[in-house]
């Protein structure tokens, strides 16, 4: 099970790539994944095997497509990342252009079993029906 939360980027505040905008994002973060933990419990999930990915839709400012970009505390992962997957699906990067955060996401996954940990159900054979 997986569900995916989106919180719009309003506030000018976050905006902008910036230490702060990471920081703001990371408490808006922790909002989505405590919904997503509330929503997995109440779906059946169980919430200590649910995980949650959290991602930033970057785009240069001014242009319409966003990349989705894994969450970082610093820019500088966050900028290579960015421009590593712009120069691969576009060709070129935009050097003197800003990043925005347009959007946060968060997808919580809840897992109901781990292949490591499963036992399937085996029953032990009588004595009697062995030869």
């Amino acid at each position: 099970m997986a569900w995916r939360m989106f919180a719009p980027c309003a506030s000018t505040r976050w905006s902008t790539l910036s230490p702060e905008a990471l920081a703001a994002a990371g408490v808006a973060f922790d909002g989505l994944e405590t919904t997503g933990a509330r929503r997995g419990r109440t779906t059946g999930g169980a919430g200590r095997h649910i995980t949650s990915q959290r991602t930033l839709h970057m785009k240069y400012d001014g242009t319409d497509t966003t990349l989705e970009i894994a969450m970082a505390f610093t820019t500088a992962p966050v900028v290579a990342e960015f421009e590593r997957r712009y120069a691969q699906q576009y060709g070129f990067l935009m050097p003197g252009k800003s990043l925005v955060i347009e959007a946060i996401a968060v997808e919580a996954i809840g897992r109901t079993q781990s292949a490591a940990t499963f036992r399937p159900y085996s029953r032990r054979v009588p004595d009697r029906c062995v030869r």
